[in-house]
């Protein structure tokens, strides 16, 4: 799935629209916690940089552990 997304993000700062939206919701929180899982998302670097832009938005709160 990594894989998948790190090529949509290739050309693209978000998933839809070019601005945040419910995709990038949806996605985010269960990306965000891949390193528990022990999947390295910095072998995604669309994806880590898209992760990154995400948890900048303002009012952005991370999941509790």
């Amino acid at each position: 799935m990594l894989e998948v997304l790190d090529g949509v993000l290739r050309d693209r700062e978000w998933l839809e629209l070019g601005r945040p939206t419910l995709a990038d919701i949806g996605c985010a929180p269960l990306i965000g916690r891949a390193e528990e899982a022990q999947i390295s998302v910095g072998d995604y670097p669309h994806v880590a940089s898209w992760l990154g832009r995400f948890q900048r938005l303002p009012r952005y709160v991370p999941m509790p552990a």
